[in-house]
């Protein structure tokens, strides 16, 4: 009661850290490989490419991302709440489940993987491809 009030406040504070500092790395580590990539971004725009070719050429490479990512989230939902259920149920000589697996945190997951994905593909793509191509080949942005 009080216990279990108290454990379900500090791991909603923990998924929520944990959130925070997912979504920063995924969103810093994919703008990275945009900027990286921003002379292809160039060619492609100089060959004809337009926004919505190279976004759509990014988001299906980033595909991966959004793949592995929900891969590893639903393992470590999945483990974690075993683990916790089991400690839990351990030192206090109960049957206690305290959290449960539900397939809507798991959508959820999903969703928010593939949200992140786009909007930290969106905004660098977005800035390329408004420079004129031999300035973003030129790396002069």
């Amino acid at each position: 009661s009080v216990l279990v009030s108290v454990v379900k406040d500090a791991l909603n504070l923990v998924v929520v850290v944990l959130f925070t500092f997912v979504t920063i790395l995924m969103f810093s580590i994919i703008s990275k490989q945009i900027r990286e990539k921003q002379k292809d971004i160039g060619v492609m725009r100089s060959l004809g490419a337009n926004r919505t070719d190279i976004l759509k050429i990014f988001l299906l490479n980033d595909l991966f991302f959004i793949i592995c990512s929900f891969v590893l989230a639903f393992i470590i939902y999945i483990i974690g709440c075993l683990l916790i259920n089991k400690l839990l149920c351990n030192n206090l000589g109960t049957d206690l489940v305290l959290l449960t697996i539900n397939p809507i945190s798991i959508l959820f997951m999903l969703i928010i993987c593939v949200i992140v994905i786009i909007l930290s593909s969106l905004k660098p793509i977005l800035k390329y491809t408004k420079i004129p191509p031999i300035d973003v080949i030129r790396n002069l942005d």
